[in-house]
């Protein structure tokens, strides 16, 4: 398994210049939501995507496998803004 780098850039105090925006969402990332989805990853039965011979189905599998998983461990909340 390859590791990944991820950076993450936590804005606080930030005023929005474009005043459309009065909300937006976010996903909860940290330690214990990265463990969980690299645990649940691991768990999870990967046969079916090594058997296959067809590319496509084969990335489709995999593709909906882990964004279940991905959505399921990093939560999305929505943030809302008071603009004045």
């Amino acid at each position: 398994m390859s590791v990944h780098v991820v950076e993450l850039l936590k804005l606080e105090n930030v005023i929005a210049l474009v005043k459309e925006f009065t909300s937006c969402y976010v996903r909860s990332m940290n330690g214990i939501t990265k463990d969980e989805f690299q645990s649940q990853l691991s768990a999870e039965g990967w046969e079916d995507i090594f058997e296959g011979s067809d590319t496509n189905v084969i990335f489709n599998y995999f593709l909906n496998m882990y964004l279940k998983i991905f959505y399921a461990c990093f939560t999305k909340s929505k943030l809302n803004f008071l603009l004045g």
